[in-house]
């Protein structure tokens, strides 16, 4: 697939937005809502939803939160890499999911999956996706992140472009800065196939790295100009909800 299904997109990112809202005051649990769940423990937020998907099959679509409570950020901060399953990882990322996955995972070769989440929410769907995937090839149909960031090593990356490179789709709004992160020369390495909203013009998949130096300039200057902060402004995910609602086609 050369682009990414739209209004997929649009529901998984409403779905993500949703997952930042709080059922009870509990610090952990399992709450039942509408046709689906919420989990929270004390390290993640998530909204599982029971979908019908094109061809009638029953489908979940699985919205992990971001950032929004002091241990998300023990969590962000944790960047040593921890390893798993031969390659390494976020150590806060890998705990967080943790957490929630044996509620997960229970049963997870009768249905087909939809997975998403934002900033951090979308590093702990990258990790849920390969443990599905793992369990049960095939069953994750796609995966939309929205201000990701990096979640692993060059081991990490390569054997999640192998099992879900194709079906991954990494939203990054203009000069994001969550989604650069933790850095390179850290040893971080990004995966799934980038979907890059640019300062000017139409979303494109996978742009080369001149393009995105054109857009930063021009989104630097922008801002600059209207005396606002891109580097944080573009990863709420307000600003996501905004550009996606505003998209028509991708070159």
């Amino acid at each position: 697939m050369d682009a990414p299904d739209l209004e997929q997109a649009r529901a998984c990112l409403r779905a993500s937005a949703l997952a930042y809202s709080n059922p009870a005051n509990s610090a952990s649990g399992i709450w039942a809502e509408g046709t689906g769940l919420r989990i929270q423990t004390s390290l993640a937020h998530v909204l599982v939803t029971d979908i019908t998907g094109a061809d009638g099959l029953r489908t979940k679509l699985i919205a992990f939160r971001g950032t929004a409570a002091p241990l998300d950020l023990l969590t962000d901060v944790r960047i040593w890499r921890k390893p798993i399953d031969g390659y390494t990882v976020h150590a806060g990322f890998l705990q967080a999911w943790e957490s929630v996955q044996y509620r997960i995972l229970e049963g997870v070769a009768a249905v087909r999956y939809v997975v998403t989440g934002h900033s951090l929410g979308g590093a702990l769907a990258c990790l849920c996706a390969l443990a599905i995937e793992s369990r049960a090839p095939g069953a994750v149909l796609a995966v939309h992140t929205f201000g990701q960031p990096r979640i692993g090593g060059a081991g990490f990356a390569l054997s999640y472009r192998t099992a879900l490179g194709s079906r991954t789709w990494r939203w990054v709004n203009e000069e994001d800065v969550v989604a650069r992160l933790p850095g390179v020369l850290s040893g971080y390495v990004h995966a799934g196939r980038e979907v890059f909203i640019p300062a000017l013009g139409p979303w494109r998949v996978d742009p080369p790295l001149w393009f995105k130096i054109v857009s930063d300039a021009i989104g630097a200057w922008r801002e600059w100009r209207d005396g606002r902060l891109a580097l944080t402004a573009d990863h709420h995910i307000a600003a996501y909800l905004a550009k996606l609602s505003a998209l028509t086609c991708a070159l």
